[in-house]
């Protein structure tokens, strides 16, 4: 147990403490800026394959890099998704496999990392 001298003495002591106001917060002006990227993406047209079957994912994108070849569009960015691999896997090895795609490099970490694909086309 406390002894009453224990008792009082903190008694005496929080009655003899500071009582403090909270201070108003400052009103904050809202802060625009200008988004601003140090390089500009490396790609210039992207094809999202979540979701889809390895066919479904097979067609778009050979459709998808006709179109941006007729649109002179040489840089493209493929996500296909981290998951199991089975359509990263099979994607990067059509994508091997397409005449009219010169390079393959695995996106950076800003861009998907492994979950997606930065092609060269022709």
């Amino acid at each position: 147990m406390v002894a009453v001298e224990e008792r009082e003495l903190f008694l005496e002591w929080v009655r003899n403490l500071e009582r403090v106001s909270p201070k108003p917060e400052p009103e904050l002006a809202p802060v625009r800026k200008a988004l601003r990227r140090k390089k500009p993406l490396p790609y210039e047209a992207r094809i999202d394959l979540h979701g889809m079957t390895v066919e479904q994912a097979s067609y778009r994108i050979r459709a998808f890099i006709g179109a941006c070849q007729a649109k002179k569009l040489r840089r493209i960015l493929v996500i296909h998704g981290k998951g199991s691999g089975i359509l990263r896997d099979e994607i990067r090895m059509l994508l091997g496999g397409l005449s009219s795609v010169k390079e393959v490099q695995e996106a950076p970490p800003r861009l998907g990392g492994e979950g997606a694909v930065l092609i060269a086309v022709e």
